[in-house]
């Protein structure tokens, strides 16, 4: 570890201008690593939920089309009782029909399921504030670093005005900012 840049109480003395760039340019570059993480976690979620619709689609038209167990497996997704499949076979073919539910039954599965929608606008209203709150944080997280980048430019222009640097001077200071060695 190097004691080059504290002072005597261990402290970081002020940085000079190309630390300060630099410093800039970490933090920048690990907000685009940030955001790249973000990107590449929504788009997992995304195909995560393209594939369930994929899925409840599929077992729909099975269901549809005479699968017992397609059928069950929907009513029970949608919330509710499993249908009784009656079989009849004919000569050639087998016909799948369900016997109707009691309106009991079918009072039961309503109330749940409007139970289960209210519960869900409850805990989606949630979800939207936090996420309402995170995308402000985002936003005045990138205006902030706007500002300092705009006033890092700016002070770099006044800087260039006076005296415009050469391109050996440019290398020598990426070289010596960076430690890149010339192989």
């Amino acid at each position: 570890m190097s004691l080059r840049g504290l002072s005597p109480f261990g402290e970081r003395a002020p940085p000079s201008k190309a630390t300060s760039s630099v410093a800039e340019k970490r933090r920048l570059q690990q907000a685009i690593v940030q955001l790249q993480q973000d990107l590449l976690q929504t788009k997992a979620e995304l195909h995560k939920s393209s594939d369930q619709l994929n899925c409840l689609i599929l077992l729909v038209k099975r269901a549809w089309t005479g699968d017992k167990s397609a059928a069950v497996h929907v009513a029970n997704i949608i919330g509710v009782a499993p249908p009784d499949i009656k079989e009849e076979s004919l000569a050639d073919k087998v016909i799948l029909s369900s016997k109707p539910k009691s309106q009991s039954l079918n009072n039961w599965a309503i109330l749940t399921i409007k139970l289960l929608n209210r519960e869900y606008k409850v805990l989606e209203a949630q979800v939207q504030a936090r996420q309402k709150i995170f995308l402000q944080n985002r936003q005045n997280y990138l205006e902030e670093q706007l500002i300092q980048h705009k006033d890092l430019v700016t002070r770099g222009q006044t800087h260039n005005h006076r005296r415009s640097n050469t391109a050996d001077e440019v290398e020598r200071l990426f070289i010596k900012t960076y430690k890149v060695g010339i192989y």
